[in-house]
């Protein structure tokens, strides 16, 4: 595919190649159907159009505020198209957040999805004036003020025949290093900065992204993070663009598995958050089966295992474990990829770190977990493992336009052509963050001898013990999350003689441990205060412990019987712990776990 310099030419070009196949799949009324290159490209140049005809110019901002749909990515490519720029807001942020992103980034216009997010941003436009227009997805009866999309698309649509060429005329005038989003940092502290991405950026992630992993030409993925977030966004849509993948849309979280089931995808990308989920719940019913079948899975997953030890070091297998795997695929592994569709070739996990042992189990039962590493600064993508060159425990090698190295405090530093521009009206954050064209990422890692980047935790997260000890928290909450007991957990302890913990137990094998042992309660919170859930959890504690050097043991813990959420802003969007935000809503808990 000849190299094209901004989104919309590679797409327009790629809209050519692939006139007549299906680019998008989307569930309307219970039912999935296709979007058809053709048409996609179509529904751009009208929503384009439409958008040029109510004033949007080059070099606008346009912010988006949605759930992950279809319409998403036609408004994209439309205020692309046009020279312009998107600003997307996550459709989980409150009123607070989206004000001040429109009026940081000075967007001239806000498209939200429906009625639910008009709520958030109803009173914006009369507290900011420079605001042109809200649009929305779906119609909001009642609010002349605001204009649907459809009417939008029918402005453009009557103008096409006589204005397509003033569409291809503006996208062939965008050139690499224009501006084409300012993404705003959901951050773990601190208030958001906007990151200025090029085209240019973009792209060129999206051609070393692409070469890094298998051609995959007409296969499907499924989506189901938000668009907003620089990874679907670059991993999940343009990337998939480029490589002509159809995009199908899961509904929603919490209709994940039945969606991968109804679209059975060959791909998708996933935070670990969402592997750990899938983990627990297959420990669930394997918890739940007769113990002939349990003794199965568990002999299953211990040949898979040996498989990839021996793959992994590219060695022979044997002839005796040919056949023990070939039987665990028959009677365990294709019942643990129907649950996944049946036909995945792996998974791309980001975001955050991925548990070593929960990759081990996934890639034991034949499903393969690539992860990788990247940050919104460089558009994101750093370093991924690969299909054929993978290494349990790291963020695999870097893309071949991007170079690594580490620091002497042990801080991760990138250079590239997908590092941004820099951070929107902010001079200084981007002095301090960019230093001789080196980006500092801010996380703490090691290039190991093969050159597999591991990365060991956030630099702004390390614990200092009162001893002077330095702890990586998350490395002990992923060993933590591992266990079947263990949904959440978030370690404590700078400052401190020793570390602690908050524990959110996976109430399902609480309740279940309950009934087996004939314990009686009312509630949850009930639950997790018996004594019996205190010594059951100390145990699994324990076990992590023997692992640890003895700065690094949790002393003393909590229970939790609510868990951390987005809605109580405990979570960023990725699913990442906001420390600082758990910290102060648990005070009193962490509090009595060092005796004050």
């Amino acid at each position: 595919m000849q190299k094209s310099k901004n989104i919309p030419e590679m797409f327009v070009a790629q809209a050519a190649r692939r006139k007549g196949k299906t680019a998008l799949k989307v569930k309307y009324e219970a039912a999935y159907r296709n979007i058809l290159w053709d048409d996609l490209l179509n529904v751009v140049c009208d929503a384009s159009l439409g958008f040029s005809q109510l004033g949007i110019r080059k070099d606008d901002k346009v912010a988006i505020l949605s759930e992950s749909r279809p319409e998403w990515i036609y408004t994209d490519l439309a205020i692309l198209s046009l020279g312009a720029i998107t600003v997307p807001i996550f459709p989980t942020y409150r009123q607070r957040d989206i004000d001040y992103i429109v009026k940081h980034s000075e967007s001239r216009a806000i498209v939200i999805s429906n009625v639910k997010q008009w709520g958030k941003i109803k009173q914006l436009k009369e507290r900011y004036p420079e605001l042109l227009m809200v649009v929305s997805f779906e119609r909001i009866e009642g609010n002349e003020g605001v204009i649907p999309f459809d009417d939008i698309i029918k402005m453009g649509k009557s103008d096409r025949s006589k204005h397509k060429n003033v569409f291809l005329g503006k996208i062939r005038r965008i050139q690499e290093d224009d501006l084409a989003t300012i993404i705003y940092t959901s951050g773990t502290t601190g208030p958001p900065k906007g990151v200025m991405l090029t085209h240019g950026n973009f792209l060129s992630n999206c051609e070393a992204a692409a070469r890094a992993i298998p051609a995959l030409e007409g296969s499907v993925a499924l989506s189901a993070l938000p668009l907003s977030h620089v990874f679907e966004r670059l991993a999940g849509y343009y990337m998939y663009l480029y490589l002509g993948v159809i995009i199908a849309f899961a509904e929603g979280l919490n209709t994940l598995l039945e969606n991968l089931k109804e679209i059975r995808p060959h791909i998708a990308n996933f935070v670990p958050r969402i592997f750990e989920k899938f983990y627990h719940r297959l420990l669930g019913i394997v918890s739940r089966s007769s113990p002939i079948k349990r003794k199965l899975f568990y002999w299953a997953l211990d040949v898979g295992k040996k498989r990839y030890v021996l793959q992994l070091k590219k060695r022979r297998l044997p002839f005796i474990l040919m056949c023990a795997y070939a039987l665990s695929k028959l009677l365990v592994y294709n019942k643990i990829r129907k649950q996944f569709g049946g036909r995945v070739k792996f998974f791309i996990s980001g975001g955050a770190k991925l548990s070593r042992d929960i990759a081990r189990f996934f890639y034991a039962a034949d499903i393969r977990i690539l992860e990788g590493y990247g940050l919104t600064e460089t558009s994101p993508v750093i370093s991924v493992n690969r299909t054929n060159n993978n290494k349990f425990g790291t963020v695999g090698i870097p893309l071949d336009n991007v170079e690594i190295k580490i620091a002497p405090d042990g801080e991760i530093l990138v250079k590239g052509p997908s590092v941004m521009k820099g951070y929107y009206k902010d001079e200084e954050a981007t002095r301090e963050t960019i230093k001789d064209g080196w980006l500092y990422t801010g996380d703490i890692g090691v290039l190991d001898e093969q050159g597999f980047l591991k990365i060991t935790d956030r630099k702004k997260d390390i614990i200092v013990t009162s001893g002077g000890k330095n702890v990586a928290p998350q490395n002990i909450e992923n060993m933590l999350t591992v266990d079947q007991f263990i949904n959440q957990v978030f370690i404590c302890g700078d400052g401190e003689k020793y570390l602690s913990a908050l524990i959110v137990p996976d109430l399902d094998q609480l309740e279940q441990f309950a009934r087996q042992h004939q314990i009686s309660y009312n509630s949850p919170s009930e639950l997790i205060s018996k004594k019996e859930m205190y010594r059951l959890m100390r145990e699994r504690i324990e076990r992590v412990n023997k692992e640890l050097t003895d700065y690094e043991k949790i002393k003393k813990f909590a229970l939790l019987s609510e868990e951390f959420s987005q809605d109580k802003g405990e979570l960023t969007p990725t699913l990442k712990i906001k420390r600082n935000v758990i910290m102060t809503r648990y005070k009193n808990t962490i509090n009595k776990l060092y005796g004050r």
